[in-house]
């Protein structure tokens, strides 16, 4: 990928928009999860953070992914 190429940057922005669209409408909880994420913390960091189980975590964590990735197909 050019990373000049005016359609990989307008494809790009576009992603963005959706992504940032998304994300403004999940919970304030989910918010957090997806922060934490991007900050590279841990699934045990971010549930003792939360104070939910760890498991509980893993299975927001893996329907808020898949959501986020059918919104942005």
């Amino acid at each position: 990928i050019d990373d000049n190429d005016p359609f990989d940057i307008v494809s790009d922005m576009l992603l963005l928009e959706s992504l940032f669209k998304e994300f403004s409408s999940l919970s304030s909880e989910n918010k957090s999860i997806c922060r934490m994420l991007a900050a590279q913390k841990t699934e045990r960091d971010i549930a003792i953070a939360l104070g939910i189980p760890q498991t509980t975590l893993h299975d927001r964590k893996a329907k808020l992914l898949k959501m986020l990735k059918s919104h942005l197909r």
